[in-house]
């Protein structure tokens, strides 16, 4: 019997799965399918940024940002450092 059930359970799971990844939401929500590029861009450019510039496995270009606390960092400032 637990057996039977358990199958069933993942019967229903893998069913729930599939149902998730198939389903779409309408696009009445507001959501759009944009190029790739402009979903790059997003709607805020950043200030100083040549976005021309950015091509795939090249060097990210130099930018300025404001941190929480105020301060201006560039990416500059941490040029040997991982970041993510």
């Amino acid at each position: 019997m637990s057996k039977n059930l358990l199958s069933i359970a993942i019967l229903i799971l893998a069913m729930g799965i599939v149902f998730v990844n198939v389903w779409k939401p309408s696009q009445a929500d507001g959501e759009k399918d944009l190029p790739k590029e402009e979903a790059f861009r997003g709607s805020e450019e950043i200030p100083g940024a040549d976005l021309s510039k950015v091509k795939e496995g090249r060097p990210a270009p130099d930018f300025e940002l404001t941190t929480l606390d105020g301060e201006i960092i560039k990416l500059s400032d941490y040029k040997g450092k991982r970041l993510f």
